[in-house]
Parts: structure tokens; C-alpha cells; sequence
């Protein structure tokens, strides 16, 4: 059989070419499911936004995990370390879960993400403010440290912690307002140092795991029944207020 022509005698388009066109306008673009993307690229110093570190469904990845990867997990696999630039302000459509190393650097914007998962022994270390659509999670193992970081989680967007028993927490010379959690709260070990400032903002912050604060000029307050141990090195101060019968 012959070629199917383009145009018809009356020089309209051919149908068949139609449904063609309508077929690719329709499908779902190939970078869309996070759990199809594998890190390829170096186990340290691999940047986050270059393609060539990815692969998507066993093929070279045409396209980074962005704000179109709304479905699935992208994985940071245990040995490897990945950096978020101060380039990328948005991977809000991103479900991220690092069992290795995340680096996010600092920057002028605050970097959104939908989830984030720190698996039991993954490390992410924060440079700038973060927001989730979902949560901060950081599962037993796991460490969220947050450096140089001004933040109030209980605005809008904020962040909303669920830190597992055994997961660790970290907030070095940074000022965050924690406000509503996720999950059981802040059930790990939560450790404040370096001149860092951290409040609670109301009583809906529900902390349970052991509080450390290190040296002078670092401060913790608790606004909320506080439910934990805490401890103060160095010169650290606390103000605790409860709402609890004495």
C-alpha cells in the first residue's frame, strides 16, 4: 500500500494525522513519576540540576525532577551525596526520600519541596528556609540538620516535623519558630547549638524526645506541656512555660 497522504483532494488534513497529533498531545510527558528516576551521576559533589545525573525508566533522563514530578518518590540512595543549588528555588511538586546525602545550599529564596523523607541513615543537611506541602519527615537514623536558617514554621507555608524516635534534628546558629507537627511530633532527639534561637509558638507543637541545648547564646522556649527531657550545656538558657496544673 502506498503512503497515506497528508492532505486530502480537497486539501484538508487526513485524519489519520489528526488522531496522531491528538494521541501525543494527550499522553503523560516521561518525567513525570519520581519513582522512574535513578541517580548516575558521582557519589559526591553531583549536582541536583544537572540531567546527565539522572536516568528515567533505564534510559538517559531528558528532563531533572522538578515541579512536573508530581508522582512517585525520587530516592537519594545510601554512598551517594546530591546538591540542591541556590539555582533551584521550587521542586514543589518533588516527593524526596534520601537514604545517602542531601545538601541543600543556601540561598536568597526558600526552597519548596511536597515531602521529605530523611531515611534511617540518610543525612540532609539545610542551608535555607524549607516548606512542604506534606511534611519534614526523619525517620529512626535518619538526621535533618538546619544551618544559618531563619524560619517560622508555624506561618504560612510553614514546615510540619514528624521526627521518629531515634531520628535526630539539628538546628546550628539558625532562629526557627516551631508551630504544628505531623504524625507523633517531635519524638527524637532535638538538638539546638551555635548561638541558635527556638520557640514554640503555641501548644499545638507536641515535642517528646530529648531536648539538648549547647552553649551560651543559645536558647530555647516552650510555650506548649512540654512531654521531654531537657538538657543545657555551656550556658544555654531556657524559658519554659506549661499549661499544666503545678
Amino acid at each position: 500500500m502506498g503512503a497515506i497522504p497528508l492532505h486530502s483532494a480537497n486539501n484538508t488534513a487526513h485524519p489519520c494525522i489528526l488522531d496522531f497529533h491528538h494521541i501525543m498531545a494527550t499522553s503523560t510527558p516521561a518525567w513525570t513519576n519520581g519513582d522512574l528516576y535513578t541517580w548516575v551521576g558521582p557519589t559526591t559533589g553531583g549536582n541536583w540540576s544537572d540531567v546527565s545525573n539522572w536516568s528515567y525508566d533505564g534510559a538517559p533522563a531528558t528532563h531533572v525532577p522538578d515541579t512536573q514530578t508530581n508522582q512517585g518518590t525520587v530516592t537519594i540512595p545510601s554512598g551517594v551525596t546530591v546538591t540542591v543549588s541556590s539555582a533551584t528555588s521550587t521542586l514543589s511538586g518533588v516527593n524526596i526520600k534520601v537514604a545517602g546525602t542531601l545538601d541543600i545550599a543556601s540561598g536568597t529564596s526558600a526552597l519548596a519541596v511536597n515531602n521529605l523523607e530523611v531515611a534511617s541513615g540518610g543525612t540532609a543537611n539545610i542551608q535555607r528556609p524549607l516548606t512542604a506541602n506534606n511534611v519534614l519527615q526523619v525517620d529512626n537514623g535518619g538526621t535533618a540538620t538546619f544551618s544559618n536558617v531563619s524560619q517560622d514554621w508555624s506561618g504560612y507555608p510553614g514546615l510540619k516535623p514528624s521526627i521518629a524516635t531515634g531520628g535526630t534534628l539539628n538546628f546550628d546558629n539558625s532562629n526557627i519558630t516551631l508551630g504544628s507537627v505531623s504524625g507523633s511530633g517531635i519524638a527524637g532527639n532535638l538538638n539546638i547549638s551555635n548561638g541558635s534561637t527556638v520557640k514554640t509558638a503555641s501548644n499545638s507543637t507536641t515535642i517528646t524526645g530529648p531536648i539538648t541545648v549547647n552553649g551560651a547564646g543559645t536558647s530555647f522556649t516552650d510555650s506548649s506541656a512540654l512531654q521531654s527531657t531537657l538538657t543545657l550545656n555551656d550556658g544555654a538558657k531556657a524559658t519554659i512555660t506549661t499549661n499544666s496544673p503545678c
